[in-house]
C-alpha cells in the first residue's frame, strides 16, 4: 500500500501606501484607502436593531430610524448619522489559504482527493438587498430567515422587520448587515479507480485498462448563508457576491482508460 498527502498554505498581507488626493477611491460597496487591504468592504456599522420608540429618541439622528430598523454606528460622535459615519466594515483578503492533496494506492485500487480551502477573509452578501427585503421593486422569493424579522414580540434578533420599502435604516445603504464570514473549506476532487491486473489483459490484448469515478465538489464547509463562498472579482473589488453562478455544483464523471 502507498500513502501519500502533500499540502500548500498561501498567505498574504496588503496595505495601500499611497493614493493621489483624496488618499482613496469607491468602487461600489469597496473604499481603497491608504493605510487598508485593498478592496475593504465600507458602509455603517449595524449596532442592533432599534426597538422601542425611545431607543430612537435617545440615539443620535438619523433618517428613517424607527423601531425594527437599523441602529447605526455614530463613528464622529456629532449626534447625527452622517457620511461621515461610513467605516470600513469588511475585509476579504483571506488570512490564508491552503490546499491539501492525498493519494492511496493498494491492491490495484487508488484513490486521490483533493482539498481546498480559505480562511479568515469576508464577503458582502448584497444579496440580502433582495432576500431580506420588500423595497427597491424587487419582486423575487425570499430568505426563510425572515421567519426571524423583528417583530414587537420578537426583538431577540438581528434580522430588521418585515416592510415594503428601502430606507436609509434598512437596504438603502452599504451596512455591516451584509458582511458575513467567507471562510470555506471544500472537497473539490475525489477520485476512485481501478487498475485490471496486467495478466488478465494479456488474454484480450489490452497493456492498461482502468475503471475509475470521479465526484467533483462533493461538499463545501462554510458559515456563509448563500450558494457559493468562492468569488471572483476585480483587483480592486472583490469579494462581493451579486448573485455570482455558484461554481461548487457536484458532477460525477465516470469513466474507462484502455491503452492497446
Amino acid at each position: 500500500m502507498n500513502f501519500s498527502v502533500r499540502t500548500n498554505i498561501t498567505s498574504y498581507n496588503n496595505k495601500i501606501v499611497n493614493i493621489p488626493d483624496p488618499g482613496y477611491f469607491d468602487v461600489d460597496v469597496v473604499r481603497n484607502e491608504v493605510g487598508y487591504p485593498v478592496s475593504s468592504f465600507f458602509g455603517y456599522k449595524v449596532l442592533g436593531l432599534f426597538n422601542t420608540a425611545e431607543e430612537v429618541a435617545a440615539a443620535p439622528t438619523q433618517q428613517d430610524a424607527a423601531p425594527g430598523r437599523f441602529r447605526y454606528l455614530d463613528a464622529d460622535k456629532d449626534g447625527t448619522i452622517t457620511t461621515k459615519d461610513r467605516v470600513h466594515i469588511g475585509d476579504p483578503n483571506p488570512s490564508f489559504t491552503y490546499g491539501i492533496f492525498l493519494n492511496l494506492d493498494y491492491k490495484g485500487f487508488d484513490l486521490s482527493a483533493f482539498f481546498y480551502g480559505s480562511q479568515g477573509n469576508e464577503i458582502y452578501n448584497s444579496t440580502r438587498s433582495y432576500l431580506h427585503f420588500m423595497g427597491k421593486g424587487y419582486t423575487s422569493n425570499l430568505s426563510n430567515e425572515l421567519l426571524n424579522a423583528w417583530t414587537p414580540e420578537n426583538m431577540n434578533t438581528s434580522v430588521p422587520k418585515i416592510e415594503n420599502t428601502a430606507t436609509f435604516s434598512t437596504n438603502g445603504v452599504a451596512s455591516s448587515y451584509f458582511v458575513e464570514d467567507g471562510s470555506f473549506l471544500k472537497l473539490k476532487s475525489l477520485a476512485l479507480g481501478y487498475t485490471v491486473k496486467p495478466a488478465i489483459l494479456q488474454r484480450i490484448n489490452i497493456s492498461k485498462l482502468r475503471i475509475y469515478a470521479q465526484v467533483a465538489n462533493l461538499f463545501t464547509i462554510t458559515k456563509y448563508s448563500e450558494l457559493d463562498p468562492e468569488l471572483g472579482g476585480s483587483t480592486a473589488n472583490f469579494g462581493i457576491d451579486g448573485g455570482n453562478y455558484p461554481s461548487n455544483e457536484a458532477s460525477i464523471i465516470c469513466g474507462i482508460a484502455v491503452t492497446f
